[in-house]
C-alpha cells in the first residue's frame, strides 16, 4: 500500500486533510484516529493532534472530509523519517501508513505545512474479498446500516416503543380477572398515586406521542407498511431471518421469513388517550409481567393493602380517580 508521504520540519505543526470514501456495503459510522510515531531509528513519539469531525457518518460511495492538526515531535534530524497510521475502525480495522520526511530541524520560525490526500476503505476492492467474508451477508449488511443509523436518529423512538410494548401487555393483562383484581389493589398505594402525578406533571404522555411521531416518520422512511408496526419490528425480522441463513456465503439465496401479523398498538393508544393513570397503570403492570424482580417489589407494596368488603354482592368497590382528588397523597 502506497503510503501518504509528507514533507516537514520538526517541531512544526502539519495541517493534514484527508477525503475518506467509502466503498463499505453498508452504512458506517468511523472516529479515525492516529498511531504513535516511530523514527527510524526506533525511537517511538506520542501522536499529538486534534480531528475534526471526531466522528463521520458514511453512506456507501459517501465521502467524509477529514481535517487533523499535528504537532510534529521536536528535534529530529534533517533527512530522518517517521513512520505513522491513520487507522479508521469501523466493520473491519483499516490502516493508512503515513511517512514524513524531515526536511528542516527545530526552525526559528515556526512552520505550518498543508497536505491533502485521499483514501478509499475498504483499502481492497469488493472483487478481491474472499468468497467467505462475512460481510457480503445481507443479514450482516442490516445489523450495519441498523446499528449506524442508531448514531443519527434520534433514540427517543426506541424508548417510546419500549414503553408502549409494555402498555400493550400492561392493557391484555388488565382486562383479565387476575390483571383487574392487581390493578385494583396497586391503585391503592401511594406508590401508583406518585407515579400517576408524576406522569401527568411531567407531560410524559404528550413526550410519548411526540417520540411515537418520530417512530412513525422513521418507519415511513424506510417504506413500513402500517400492518408491519413500528421499527421495533425490522429488528424482530432481522434477528428471525437467521433461522436459515448461512451467513458465510455470499452465494446463499437470502429468503426473507414473513412474521405474523404485528402487535396493535392503536387500540391501547386509542384506550389511553391522555389519560396518565391509565398510561401508569398498564405500564407499570405491562413492567411487572416483563421482569420478576419488579413483580416481586409490587407485590410487596401492595402486601398492607386492605381491600374493603362489600356487604352486598353488589358492584365492586372501586378507587377514586388519582388526578380528582384534593389535598396532599391521602393514600
Amino acid at each position: 500500500m502506497q503510503p501518504i508521504e509528507v514533507q516537514a520540519a520538526s517541531n512544526s505543526l502539519l495541517i493534514l486533510r484527508v477525503n475518506v470514501i467509502s466503498n463499505i456495503i453498508a452504512p458506517a459510522v468511523i472516529q479515525p484516529s492516529l498511531e504513535h510515531w516511530v523514527s527510524d531509528n526506533g525511537a517511538i513519539y506520542e501522536a499529538d493532534y486534534g480531528l475534526e469531525p471526531a466522528y463521520s457518518f458514511l453512506q456507501t460511495g459517501g465521502e467524509a472530509k477529514l481535517t487533523f492538526s499535528i504537532q510534529l515531535p521536536k528535534n529530529l534530524k534533517k533527512g530522518s523519517l517517521i513512520y505513522g497510521g491513520l487507522t479508521i475502525p469501523s466493520s473491519e480495522t483499516f490502516t493508512f501508513p503515513i511517512e514524513i520526511e524531515i526536511v528542516t530541524r527545530n526552525p526559528k520560525n515556526r512552520k505550518v505545512y498543508n497536505h491533502t490526500s485521499a483514501i478509499t476503505i475498504p483499502i481492497r476492492s469488493l472483487e478481491e474479498e474472499p468468497s467467505n467474508n462475512v460481510l457480503v451477508s445481507k443479514s450482516t449488511i442490516k445489523l450495519l446500516a441498523g446499528l449506524a443509523s442508531m448514531e443519527v436518529i434520534p433514540s427517543k423512538w426506541i424508548v417510546s416503543e419500549l414503553v408502549l410494548s409494555c402498555c400493550n401487555l400492561g392493557y391484555k393483562l388488565a382486562i383479565t380477572k387476575n390483571g383487574s383484581e392487581t390493578l385494583e389493589r396497586l391503585s391503592r398505594t401511594r406508590f401508583f398515586k406518585n407515579g400517576v402525578l408524576i406522569f401527568q406533571g411531567t407531560q410524559f404522555v404528550q413526550w410519548m406521542k411526540l417520540a411515537l411521531s418520530i417512530s412513525s416518520g422513521i418507519n415511513a422512511f424506510v417504506e413500513g407498511k402500517p400492518r408491519e408496526g413500528m421499527m421495533l419490528q425490522h429488528w424482530e425480522e432481522w434477528l428471525f431471518n437467521l433461522v436459515d441463513q448461512d451467513v458465510e456465503s455470499p452465494d446463499f439465496e437470502y429468503r426473507a421469513i414473513e412474521l405474523p401479523t404485528s402487535k396493535d398498538y392503536k387500540t391501547v393508544l386509542h384506550i389511553m388517550g391522555n389519560d396518565s393513570e391509565k398510561w401508569f397503570s398498564y405500564f407499570i403492570l405491562g413492567l411487572g409481567k416483563l421482569s420478576p424482580r419488579i413483580e416481586m417489589v409490587l407485590e410487596q407494596i401492595m402486601a398492607k393493602v386492605e381491600m374493603p368488603i362489600p356487604k352486598k354482592p353488589v358492584a365492586k368497590a372501586k378507587s377514586k380517580r388519582v388526578l380528582k382528588e384534593k389535598g396532599s397523597i391521602l393514600r
